[in-house]
């Protein structure tokens, strides 16, 4: 039970985050300052994650178990010239597995009683590209970012 209270503790903490430190625009890739540099901006937030695809399914032959967490982003474009800029941006999330589910289809699937204890998710993710904003109104843009 107390383990329950400090992931939740916790989750609160990352979404009081998420809601009111993000983004933190910094100049010279320094967190403490809020001043956006004419030609870099750098973000750093945090978000709830929750499992995509494969990883959220609870299906034994074809899923990951995975449960909702929370996760870190980092952001960071250097503008090139008007409206063409260079993007890196990178994401870091913690999923715990559904430790009872998991269990459960495992004892159906072998016949026998099968006990999961721990694990997690913990994808990341980094990617780097150009990107280019197309620019509606001085606070409305899209973005096109070719990124590998």
């Amino acid at each position: 039970m107390k383990n329950m209270y400090s992931k939740t503790a916790s989750l609160l903490i990352l979404c009081g985050l998420a809601l009111f430190g993000s983004p933190l625009y910094s100049q010279d890739s320094t967190a403490s300052k809020r001043v956006n540099h004419p030609t870099k901006a750098t973000t750093i937030g945090a978000f709830i994650a929750s499992p995509v695809g494969n990883f959220g399914s609870t299906d034994i032959n074809n899923g990951g178990f995975a449960a909702p967490g929370w996760g870190v982003v980092f952001d960071s474009k250097t503008k090139i010239k008007n409206g063409l800029s260079y993007v890196f941006h990178s994401t870091y999330s913690w999923m715990d597995i559904d430790q009872e589910a998991m269990s459960k289809e495992f004892s159906d699937y072998l016949g026998l009683k099968a006990e999961v204890d721990g694990g997690q998710h913990q994808p990341f993710l980094s990617t780097i590209g150009l990107n280019y904003d197309f620019y509606f109104t001085k606070r409305v843009r899209i973005g096109l970012c070719v990124c590998l």
